[in-house]
């Protein structure tokens, strides 16, 4: 009965597993802590890009802001995979607030078959009153927004993402552009 020989072993097997899946899940977790940091310093740097109204000879600004949201996906993030949208706002009040809408079951939402004011003739119900997409012009004011669809490498980590092991990071940052000359 005193013979502890082997008990280590027995120590580690119970344990081992456990240690690892923390060690694993640290930095499954570093790594999505950094990749979201790496979306949002690049929405920052192409609202950057974007606000100055500059064009470089034989680029368009979309161009830009596109390459510098791709300066920052080395490495950890796979370009084929982010998506990049601008969308042009008259007020920075209109990003907030949707398309009037009668609101019939007063749910305090938008419902298939409630009646709206369909601002921008676009035929659907849109729920920010945005004017146009793109990088605006002198003066308005743009939402950047800068998605990747994130695989988690640790199966355990599926509990996060609703089970299918992806879940959607997302930036956004708006600015109001620059009253630069058209011309420029």
């Amino acid at each position: 009965m005193n013979d502890r020989t082997g008990s280590i072993v027995w120590e580690f097997a119970l344990l081992g597993p456990v240690l690892l899946g923390l060690v694993l899940g640290a930095v499954e977790v570093a790594r999505l802590m950094i990749a979201i940091t790496v979306l949002n310093l690049a929405a920052s740097e192409a609202a950057r890009v974007g606000l100055t109204g500059r064009e470089e000879a034989g680029v368009t600004r979309d161009e830009q802001v596109r390459e510098a949201v791709m300066n920052y996906a080395v490495g950890l993030i796979d370009e084929n995979r982010i998506s990049i949208s601008t969308s042009v706002f008259a007020s920075f009040e209109d990003m907030q607030r949707g398309e009037p809408f009668i609101d019939s079951n007063n749910n305090g939402e938008w419902d298939d078959g409630e009646w709206y004011s369909d601002l921008n003739d676009n035929g659907e119900w849109d729920w920010r009153r945005k004017e146009s997409d793109g990088v605006g012009g002198p003066g308005d004011i743009v939402l950047y927004e800068v998605n990747y669809p994130w695989r988690f490498m640790v199966p355990f980590m599926k509990t996060l993402s609703d089970g299918d092991s992806i879940i959607d990071l997302s930036a956004q940052i708006a600015i109001r552009n620059e009253p630069f000359p058209d011309d420029l």
